[in-house]
Parts: structure tokens; C-alpha cells; sequence
């Protein structure tokens, strides 16, 4: 689900965030590739959401490093929130 980031962002957007197609590709440029690091999954306890890693590459080359905050909605998983991981916030 998170990897389907760059091809179709507004999909994978939970639909509270209203995000048009735009809005959610601004955050995800075309041609981008999204990395999904599923070995930092952190369920929340409730078995309906958690958060990943994620790594962004732009159309640039440029790399960075996001906190994907992901919850099941209608039985399909949806990204919430992202959070850009930084020295002083990681």
C-alpha cells in the first residue's frame, strides 16, 4: 500500500484529509519512488493502524526519510499523516 504512494497518491490518502489529486501529488512529485521500510512497522494496539518508515526519492535523486502514520479504513489501509524525519526529530 505505502509503495503505491507515487503511483496514485490521492488514492492511498485517507479520504478525511480531502486531499485532491494535486494536493496529495504535490507531496509525492511524479516520478518519484517511495521505499516503504517494513521492518519499523509499529502497530498502535489496536490492530487498526500504526506507523513505518518510509523513504521518498524525488524526480532529483534527492532521498528523505518519512514517518507514515497508516490506519485501516473500510478494510483498505490509508496513509493519515506523514512526518518528515530529521537529526533532530528521528
Amino acid at each position: 500500500m505505502i509503495a503505491e504512494l507515487a503511483r496514485d497518491p490521492a488514492a492511498v490518502a485517507h479520504p478525511a484529509l480531502g486531499l485532491s489529486g494535486d494536493q496529495a501529488r504535490a507531496g509525492v512529485p511524479e516520478s518519484s519512488t517511495v521505499s516503504p521500510h517494513s521492518d519499523t512497522w509499529s502497530p498502535d494496539g489496536t490492530e487498526t493502524g500504526g506507523t513505518m518508515e518510509v523513504t521518498v526519492t524525488g524526480p532529483d535523486g534527492e532521498e528523505k526519510l518519512y514517518l507514515a502514520v497508516a490506519v485501516l479504513h473500510e478494510g483498505e489501509w490509508k496513509i493519515l499523516s506523514t512526518i518528515e524525519m530529521t537529526p533532530e526529530n528521528a
